[in-house]
């Protein structure tokens, strides 16, 4: 969840560092992110689950939430026709603005390497991505017999139709960006920030001037973040 809602080990914080002001404190922020996202997220908590509690469905998570458990209890609440449209507005606009800090790392980049217009490259990575997108939608309609990674009686099938084991084409987007990119990436990060980067630049970058809690925030970077992001 925190690499998801709070886009860690994709870039996108990179990004929103190298925009903001020098004179910003980067630990300030970053309180202060961590802290509205886990507000935001439980007063969702609070307002949505005793919706689909009240209705009797099954509180699971992911699309069969957002897809199939909210709209059927929307539609048994009252007013609840005008609370569906409003929540997906929201999530709208909360997957536009995602997707616009997802795409500025690989926009930034291109457009740094190649020279190519900002516009033509922001296009081009826009439409591959929605491209890809489509499989993750056909996966729940006409895709949703094609399985990958089948394992039948110690046979193993790198891809096989109608298969009732595997993932389908959203649990393999799925599989490889939440357990494994990510994680390593993230990985990567507090690896680089507390070993490789030296104490100093750290410290300039955190705009931290306490020595005790520069200290307690080098520590948990080199051991308590690593070990978290493994476990």
């Amino acid at each position: 969840h925190a690499f998801f809602s709070l886009s860690v080990g994709v870039g996108s914080i990179m990004i929103y560092g190298a925009y903001m002001p020098k004179s910003s404190s980067i630990s300030g922020t970053v309180v202060g992110v961590a802290l509205l996202d886990t507000f935001v997220s439980l007063v969702a908590g609070l307002a949505l689950f005793p919706i689909v509690f009240a209705a009797g469905l099954n509180p699971s998570e992911g699309p069969g939430l957002m897809f199939v458990s909210l709209p059927f209890a929307f539609g048994n609440v009252a007013f609840g026709q005008l609370m569906g449209v409003v929540f997906f507005v929201l999530v709208a606009v909360a997957a536009w603005s995602s997707a616009i800090s997802l795409l500025e790392p690989m926009v930034a980049y291109l457009v740094e390497r190649t020279k190519v217009s900002r516009a033509w490259v922001t296009f081009w990575l826009a439409f591959s991505c929605w491209f890809v997108g489509l499989g993750t939608v056909f996966s729940f309609n006409i895709w949703k017999e094609a399985k990958f990674f089948v394992n039948e009686g110690g046979v193993f099938h790198l891809y096989q139709w109608g298969a009732t084991g595997g993932l389908d084409f959203f649990g393999v987007i799925d599989f490889f960006t939440s357990r494994l990119m990510l994680p390593l990436g993230g990985l990567c990060f507090v690896v680089f920030a507390g070993w490789i980067m030296g104490r100093e630049a750290v410290r300039d970058e955190l705009s931290i001037r306490n020595p005790a809690l520069f200290g307690l925030s080098l520590f948990l970077m080199r051991y308590v973040a690593p070990i978290g992001i493994l476990v």
